[in-house]
């Protein structure tokens, strides 16, 4: 496990404590309803981090990608566009190139 997993975990070890030591200060509640709220807060957090990672292996994933060759249709929309491109134009900025130029070939309304 990395070290970052295991700091996110010490937080949120720290911070289920503090709300269960927070819930002792009302009268009336047991033990059983304390444990219950700060085990459904734990599982709260735990989608919230899972979702997280889920959005940076996205974004990395998307990162890298950007700087693959351009795809063939890509390439291929580029000339219908009339852009020249050198060969080895990649994925990020083809889709520039080509934003660029669908602008300049739209008609003013």
């Amino acid at each position: 496990m990395n070290e970052t997993l295991e700091k996110r975990k010490s937080l949120l070890n720290d911070c289920l404590t503090a709300v269960v030591n927070d819930l002792a200060i009302h009268e009336g509640m047991t033990w059983d309803h304390k444990t219950k709220i700060a085990c459904v807060l734990f599982q709260e957090l735990c989608k919230d981090e899972r979702q997280a990672e889920i959005y940076r292996k996205r974004f990395q994933a998307h990162q890298e990608s950007l700087n693959e060759p351009a795809t063939e249709k890509q390439k291929d929309y580029l000339k219908f566009l009339g852009v020249e491109f050198p060969e080895n134009i990649t994925k990020s900025r083809a889709s520039e190139l080509i934003e660029q130029n669908i602008k300049k070939k739209e008609v003013p309304q």
